[in-house]
């Protein structure tokens, strides 16, 4: 929950809560971190055992065939150039099947909510890169939320604890 409020702070700096704006991807993001979690808890307790390769495999597939409609809707009217489609391949390949069996295997190994905490950064990181990269302004409320949102990464991991916290004070 804290790393929600963390979010939720990070986009309230933006002050465009609304479905003109970036809300719709915020959402997006959100519910895409809230699958990650379900995602992983699942495949923890029902599906302990099964490979990594069958897993990503799997679930790449079934995405595919999930994306085939639009795809086929979406079809650009022009040939695909040779470039687009290595791109393509190289980002399925690499960034994708190959982080996929990663993270099939950390579930396994560290169990899901070690695993899924890597999805908590990625609000702190698109901050990071939009600043970095775009000139992205980088408000008060945004540094507030992203530490929220660490701080609540390192309970969830168990770097911060409320014992350890009783000791220091």
């Amino acid at each position: 929950m804290l790393g929600f409020a963390g979010v939720f702070i990070l986009v309230l700096g933006k002050g465009e809560l609304n479905f003109s704006g970036p809300t719709l991807a915020i959402i997006a993001c959100t519910l895409a971190t809230m699958s990650y979690g379900i995602s992983a808890n699942y495949t923890k307790r029902y599906l302990t055992g099964v490979h990594p390769m069958v897993l990503a495999t799997m679930s790449q597939a079934t995405a595919a065939i999930a994306m085939l409609p639009l795809a086929w809707y979406y079809w650009p009217s022009q040939p695909v150039s040779s470039t687009a489609w290595l791109s393509v391949t190289a980002l399925g390949s690499v960034c994708t099947a190959f982080a996929y069996i990663l993270f099939y295997g950390l579930i396994s190994r560290i169990g899901p909510t070690r695993t899924v905490s890597v999805t908590f950064l990625v609000p702190v990181f698109a901050m990071l890169w939009g600043y970095l990269f775009l000139a992205e302004q980088v408000t008060t409320y945004m540094m507030v939320g992203c530490l929220v949102i660490l701080i609540g990464t390192a309970f969830t991991i168990g770097l911060i604890t409320p014992a350890k916290i009783r000791s220091i004070g």
